[in-house]
């Protein structure tokens, strides 16, 4: 205890030696130069998309509309949308729109939400879960995104 009270005090006046050394205009705490050059703005080219927010999109949800809050709990449920979403996210011919689509399996019965490129990806992805395993019923709202 008695070594390290004389190094806490050295390091104690190096430390406050060197913040009085500091003639830049900057604190200690790192922050920007009084007289730092603005941050640039970057622009958009014109042929990117302006937002990826989608949220509008939700507000078609009526209250007997099912979401993901929906899933089933039960080790059945959870086995059922683990299994459909493996194979969605394996087949590398989907488009990425086709492998986000909401999954929700409760009490046997699964619902396919989301848009789709074509109506080609939305019978796969129908006859996908129609193939797994304790699947009793398939709803198909997968929507197909027009050009």
């Amino acid at each position: 205890m008695k070594r390290l009270a004389p190094i806490l005090v050295l390091a104690a006046a190096a430390l406050s030696a060197a913040c009085d050394k500091n003639d830049d205009k900057t604190s200690p705490t790192m922050t920007m130069p009084v007289n730092a050059p603005p941050t640039p703005t970057v622009t958009m080219p014109a042929y990117a998309s302006p937002s990826a927010d989608n949220t509008r999109v939700n507000a078609r949800d009526d209250a007997s509309a099912l979401t993901p809050m929906d899933q089933g709990n039960d080790a059945m449920d959870l086995k059922i949308t683990q299994s459909i979403r493996k194979a969605l996210m394996s087949d590398s011919a989907l488009s990425m729109d086709a492998k986000n689509c909401k999954v929700i399996a409760s009490g046997g019965k699964v619902v396919l939400r989301g848009p789709v490129t074509s109506t080609a990806e939305r019978t796969d992805i129908e006859s996908r879960a129609r193939a797994t395993p304790g699947v009793t019923g398939v709803d198909d709202e997968l929507e197909v995104k027009t050009p």
